[in-house]
């Protein structure tokens, strides 16, 4: 299917080029290399979403910036991609019975009412700054964040997991003091997680 995709794309690139056709700003050019490029580099992001568990938004977005989308057009790409595979996860987890039904209702109802706020205030900002930078800062801003804070859940998690099964020297505190030193710990990252 991609295959079939880059072929179509290269006979209307080579069509638009023999014609004279100028491209606006912000539109891709599927030149040869852009149509290997950018489904491998959409797969890559696909393989890890599904395996690190970070959202494939977070590398498409700027992907997207990178193939010269406009900062609108790129934001709003991305987040229709994440609106389908984030649906059919959910409906995964709801048919397996690993997600409750009214946790499902409520996050669904929070999530569409954050994103509506968020494109009103996203709206409102640039109507008011009269450009699309602030787009392109926002998507810098959540992709900082959400690095910090995968590390510190990493860190956190290895802790954990170190604290519980750690051998004990002679040289070691006592279990007891070391459980509570390992708990202060967690809890002093998870606060950390928490802003």
């Amino acid at each position: 299917m991609t295959r079939v995709a880059a072929a179509r794309l290269l006979a209307r690139h080579r069509a638009q080029v023999a014609s004279g056709y100028v491209h606006m700003p912000g539109e891709p050019i599927w030149t040869p290399r852009a149509v290997v490029l950018y489904p491998t580099a959409c797969v890559l992001a696909g393989v890890a979403a599904g395996l690190l568990g970070i959202g494939g938004g977070m590398i498409k977005g700027p992907l997207l910036l990178e193939m010269g989308l406009v900062p609108q057009a790129a934001a709003a790409t991305s987040a229709f991609m994440i609106f389908f595979t984030s649906s059919s996860t959910t409906l995964q987890f709801l048919l397996l019975g690993a997600l409750p039904a009214d946790y499902a209702v409520l996050y669904g109802v929070l999530g569409f009412a954050a994103a509506l706020l968020g494109g009103l205030a996203v709206r409102y900002a640039m109507r008011r700054n009269g450009g699309s930078a602030f787009i392109v800062f926002a998507i810098a801003v959540v992709l900082g964040v959400s690095t910090v804070l995968m590390m510190w859940v990493g860190v956190r998690d290895h802790l954990h997991a170190f604290s519980d099964h750690a051998p004990r020297s002679s040289a070691s505190p006592p279990p007891a003091a070391a459980q509570a030193h390992s708990q202060s710990l967690l809890s002093s990252l998870d606060s950390l997680c928490m802003f």
